[in-house]
């Protein structure tokens, strides 16, 4: 959960690394920055200052630095998982009890944070962070994608995302509807 968006503030991060950055002063005194220089006008252009970005590593796939980022997360969770028992809390897959518990301490380290700090912001926007990390809690759990990839590397840790097994309801049914037909048509020819 916290991993979440720890990992999408990476990614954020990542994709802007290694980009110049301009930057130059204005007749008011204001020290100005971009990123293009196209943004700059042409008066200020013989005084600019070009800042290097610092190169990151890139994927060597191809892929962009959020699927990186969100695959670094998986990478990590997998083996998380493979070392915990099958039902950690009775009733949820190992990987729905890990998104339970990590969707709670993240909540309880907000609140907590907020209370200690003493910060009227932190206390204001407490109940907000508390409530966007419990659906982002019950989202992990049971509709994202990441539920499906930790099943495929591990069936017996996750069963998936709820999306995934409506999916997986739906075929059976049709499978069933298709053999049901059969069968009557079947009938129908004896007679």
């Amino acid at each position: 959960m916290l991993c979440a968006a720890v990992f999408f503030l990476v990614a954020l991060m990542d994709s802007q690394a290694g980009k110049a950055i301009y930057s130059y002063v204005d007749e008011r005194g204001n020290l100005v920055a971009t990123d293009r220089l196209e943004n700059i006008p042409e008066r200020y252009r013989a005084r600019v200052k070009v800042t290097e970005g610092v190169e990151s590593e890139k994927p060597a796939s191809g892929a962009s630095p959020l699927a990186s980022a969100s695959l670094r997360g998986e990478d990590l969770l997998v083996p998380l998982i493979a070392y915990l028992p099958p039902s950690l809390i009775p009733g949820l897959s190992t990987y729905k009890s890990v998104m339970l518990i990590g969707g709670f301490l993240a909540m309880v380290l907000f609140y907590g944070a907020g209370k200690l700090t003493g910060s009227a912001f932190l206390r204001l926007l407490s109940p907000w962070a508390v409530g966007f990390l419990a659906l982002a809690t019950l989202y992990f759990m049971f509709v994202s994608d990441l539920g499906d990839r930790v099943a495929a590397r591990s069936a017996a840790r996750s069963d998936g995302s709820l999306i995934h097994q409506f999916q997986e309801k739906g075929k059976l049914i049709e499978g069933q509807k298709q053999e049901r037909l059969k069968q009557v048509d079947q009938m129908g020819d004896r007679n």
